[in-house]
């Protein structure tokens, strides 16, 4: 939580390489914004409490870690986006 307790933030801690050269870092971040969604919508489902931001914290596995944390200050549509990928994946399994 942040703010005192006020605002709940999906925090979701990543191990990686660091990013070739000429692939923008920003860009590996935003691939994880559908998994921070995901995470929100499972905790929403659960406990009836809207998420609406939040940090991927990335270490890197070289010999000298690096970390660097990424927030998302709004992944409503990031959620409305997993929500449609997860209706597609139960019709496509019959579920």
């Amino acid at each position: 939580t942040f703010n005192g307790g006020k605002t709940l933030v999906i925090v979701d801690w990543k191990t990686d390489s660091t990013p070739k050269k000429g692939q923008q870092e920003r860009e590996r971040f935003l691939k994880y914004r559908y998994q921070a969604a995901g995470y929100a919508i499972l905790y929403e489902e659960k406990y009836g409490v809207k998420i609406k931001k939040a940090v991927i914290v990335r270490i890197t596995k070289d010999q000298i870690p690096i970390l660097t944390a990424f927030w998302f200050t709004n992944i409503i549509s990031a959620k409305t986006r997993f929500l449609q990928l997860r209706d597609i994946y139960k019709d496509l399994k019959g579920k």
